[in-house]
């Protein structure tokens, strides 16, 4: 009777757990069986619609997988919610690479339209198509003229109407109408518009551009067959499905081309405690996932690839988690929190190339970020955010903590941007937010399209109009176009610990002018600002009023304001800013103590160098992006700001840095020469020869032995082809044509010191097919018999799917490449079951598949990829 007592009680408390079942779903299952048969691996489902037609009879804590290795297409869309305490899951099973939920399709039957570009007609594809990839990388929409034109290909307009722009330059033919307009109307933001009419050199356009046009501003044009001249550029016309591809000289059966169809690959909306784990979602012409009105959602280890729009769009959320996944190729934002959201967690994950091609974004401002979150509680931790055409993160809500996060790499197609940003236009105030410990590197800028061509508008960390109530402590900043940290019209702002080091116009910027409040209640202490070369100024320290309202800024005491090579006039002040009355002067540190109540305990740098020398040779930065403690190797005796001298070597703690300032030797009392660092290709191997088009994999292993590794980039002959600036230094080289072609490395250190591998060359032969290797045309099979290869591509493993076969037949299955050698040789029994075959040791590209044997010789071709 207890024992019934206690199993009712156990009911009672967690529903769950008579409740939770695993239903599994694999390409090759069948949607007939039954809920009891789909529990079981060997019987499963197949489709995602079946999976959304059985969704509402899921209970909390049931569990759906996804089989390993393949692919699904379609919108998973939750109907039914799970517990706080057992949330639905969908994840995988088996062995081998992530599911892949696409939306995305195959385009095939290409018709040559000329000039090397081809069409492709599907029925599927709607009214616009975001994402296109060939052999899955993703290809820039079509432009004129192209991205890597000078200029960044930014043609520029004398003039412009209500609704039109007039190019004195642009010929009248051909006429433009029916392509898209890219319009960069400000520094901060590009507009996409539909060409209405061409008549001489005006373009008019519909519907008007978000920001009032400045002569001189930059345009191109993209979306038209016409434009496409390179290859992998693209254009599409709704009117008739079909989409055009530059293929060049090569033949489109070389390429797998998928073009985005779904508007979303996930859609949750009004339903709580869904996971999703260990699964690739990819290819959406809006976000990739849309998640609405929910609680407790969480992205678990999952890869996002290749949204028309954001990665992750969540609107209206609570305790919405995002850990320890990949975002890579929005047009927009990796992720993008819209109003309403609360409690985000977003931890460990790598979000990279987003809004990365200009045009193929949303109009308008605030796009093109790593991470936008307009949320309240949100925490930003332990990211890795590379590549963000704007803004790496953009934040507004309250309580909202960013920390320890390593940026790099943004702003290089709109400007007046920061690796992280923020404002308030609402001009409310806001309380609670907390910048801790983040490592922000490589402000680019991105003055290409505007009149203002001799400076680079992004900073580290910017504060912008009526920013309010920021905790910015502990960061690193450096090598940003602008300033390391700016605080342009905010208030209550606090700076403690912060180093800024070799940003290009200088290290610190606070400025009061006429569009946003006074600058009040900053408190700055104990900072390190180091210019590296003599052109930086330290810091600058603006108003349009008067001096009292610099004085008025809060307080600022105990920094730092260094420049080794000149450290003298280090400091510029400004008052009447951008009025008659303005008065700019440059002052030594005790010139600025002076005339002004602030740093009456800052200090210079401890030591001074001759104007003369190199800076690299002396100055360097070294820093921690990792959970643990770092020593680095130094190979010489160094001071940091501080004065404090370090010999041979440096420990950081995790998401710290220091500037060092190499001093004499601590044996010879002479300066010892900066090591050089050292660099060698691992891949490709000396020799190696591939097939036309070939994809060739890159892979540099970089060291320095007295510091660190800024880039390392990978040449073709004397023909710079990649540069990553983050280790693995590892790169596939795609689309390579025919041809023998020398392949090195370069690797700059932190002191700008370069080294170059030793050479390797490599061969790309022809494709052409040796007259024994089988063909996909020599087919002959038994009448009932079928071959089917899956999935494909493939990265380790392809499955051989044999039926109608008698069981226990002998034969030979023999893998060959477009080359026609044999890879791959081996015996098999053909029992009417499918074969396992590792692939995982080919190279990247195509290749064919021969199985023969009694009432079956059959070919046919198949993608390896990494």
């Amino acid at each position: 009777m207890r024992l019934v007592l206690l199993w009712a009680f156990l009911i009672c408390l967690c529903p769950s757990f008579v409740h939770a079942a695993t239903y599994y779903f694999s390409a090759s299952g069948n949607d007939s069986y039954s809920a009891s048969q789909a529990k079981s691996s060997s019987t499963p489902w197949k489709s995602i619609n079946k999976l959304n037609a059985i969704w509402s009879t899921l209970q909390p804590g049931d569990v759906v997988l996804f089989k390993r290795g393949d692919t699904f297409y379609g919108t998973i869309k939750p109907t039914k919610s799970g517990s706080s305490s057992a949330p639905i899951t969908i994840g995988a099973y088996g062995s081998g690479n992530d599911p892949v939920i696409t939306g995305s399709i195959t385009l095939s039957s290409w018709t040559s339209v000329g000039s090397g570009r081809y069409e492709s007609y599907n029925a599927s594809l709607g009214s616009t198509v975001a994402m296109v990839t060939m052999n899955g990388v993703v290809q820039e929409l079509g432009r004129y003229p192209n991205s890597n034109a000078s200029n960044k290909g930014y043609l520029n307009f004398e003039s412009k109407g209500t609704s039109s722009i007039t190019d004195n330059e642009l010929p009248s033919s051909p006429n433009w109408a029916g392509a898209e307009v890219v319009i960069r109307s400000a520094h901060w933001i590009l507009d996409r518009l539909k060409i209405t009419s061409h008549s001489g050199h005006t373009l008019s356009y519909s519907p008007a551009a978000n920001y009032s046009l400045k002569p001189g501003y930059g345009y191109f044009i993209q979306n038209d067959v016409r434009t496409l001249d390179k290859q992998g550029e693209w254009a599409y016309k709704a009117s008739t499905k079909k989409l055009t591809v530059h293929f060049g000289s090569s033949s489109p059966s070389n390429y797998k081309v998928k073009a985005s169809v779904l508007t979303n690959v996930v859609y949750i909306s009004g339903y709580n405690y869904i996971t999703l784990t260990n699964l690739t979602f990819e290819g959406s012409n809006d976000d990739v996932m849309f998640i609405k009105s929910s609680t407790g959602t969480q992205v678990l280890n999952c890869n996002i690839l290749n949204a028309g729009n954001n990665g992750i769009e969540a609107t209206s959320t609570t305790k919405l988690q995002i850990l320890n996944s990949t975002i890579d190729y929005s047009n927009n934002c990796g992720i993008f929190q819209t109003g309403g959201n609360s409690y985000t967690t977003i931890r460990s994950n790598t979000i990279k190339n987003s809004g990365t091609f200009a045009g193929m974004g949303f109009n308008g401002a605030n796009n093109s970020m790593g991470i936008r979150d307009n949320g309240n509680n949100s925490l930003i931790e332990y990211n890795t955010i590379d590549k963000s055409g704007y803004c790496a993160v953009r934040f507004t809500g309250n309580y909202t903590t960013i920390k320890n996060n390593l940026i790099t790499n943004f702003a290089f197609v709109k400007d007046d941007a920061a690796g992280i940003y923020t404002g308030s236009p609402d001009k409310v105030e806001r309380y609670g937010r907390k910048l801790i410990g983040n490592i922000i590197l490589n402000g680019i800028g991105a003055s290409e399209g505007t009149t203002d061509k001799t400076s680079l508008q992004v900073s580290g960390i910017y504060m912008d109009n009526y920013s309010s109530g920021v905790d910015i402590q502990g960061n690193t900043v450096a090598n940003c176009g602008k300033v390391g940290i700016y605080i342009h019209n905010a208030y209550k702002i606090t700076l403690r610990n912060n180093t800024c080091f070799d940003n290009n116009s200088g290290q610190l910027q606070i400025t009061h002018d006429h569009i946003g409040p006074r600058v009040t209640g900053v408190s700055m202490k104990n900072n390190i600002f180091v210019s590296k070369t003599k052109t930086q100024t330290v810091g600058y320290f603006y108003t349009n009023l008067s001096t009292s309202d610099i004085n008025a800024f809060g307080s600022l005491d105990s920094n730092y304001y260094a420049r080794p090579l000149d450290d003298n006039a280090t400091l510029r002040t400004a008052t009447g800013l951008y009025t008659s009355t303005q008065v700019l002067s440059t002052r030594t540190l005790s010139g600025w103590q002076s005339a002004y109540v602030h740093d009456d305990r800052s200090k210079k740098s401890p030591k001074t160098l001759s104007s003369t020398v190199d800076p690299n040779s002396y100055l360097r930065l070294v820093y921690n992006a990792s959970n643990a403690n770092k020593t680095i190797s130094l190979g010489a005796t160094y001071v940091d700001m501080k004065n404090k001298t370090y010999s041979g070597s440096i420990t950081l703690a995790p998401y710290a840095s220091a500037v060092l300032l190499k001093t004499a030797s601590s044996t010879t009392s002479t300066l010892m020469a900066n090591l050089a660092p050292t660099v060698s290709l691992s891949s490709p191997t000396a020799s190696a020869t591939y097939t036309a088009p070939a994809s060739v994999r890159l892979t540099a292993t970089a060291t320095d032995a007295d510091g660190s590794i800024s880039k390392v980039e990978f040449y073709k002959g004397s023909t710079l082809i990649n540069t990553e600036n983050l280790a693995p230094y590892d790169w596939t080289w795609t689309n390579v044509a025919a041809g023998t072609y020398t392949i090195t490395a370069k690797a700059y250190d932190n002191s700008g010191n370069v080294t170059t591998s030793a050479p390797v060359t490599i061969t790309v032969k022809a494709a052409s097919l040796a007259m024994a290797m089988p063909t996909e045309n020599n087919i002959t099979m038994s009448a009932s018999a079928s071959l089917h290869l899956y999935p494909n591509p493939a990265s380790s493993t392809i499955y051989v799917d044999l039926n109608g076969l008698a069981n226990n037949q002998p034969a030979k299955l023999t893998i060959y490449n477009m080359a026609g050698s044999m890879v791959k040789s081996m015996p098999v029994t053909l029992s009417g079951n499918n074969i396992k075959v590792d692939i995982s040791t080919l190279v990247p590209g195509t290749y064919l598949l021969s199985v023969a044997g009694e009432g079956i010789n059959s070919t046919q071709k198949f993608q390896k990829i990494d």
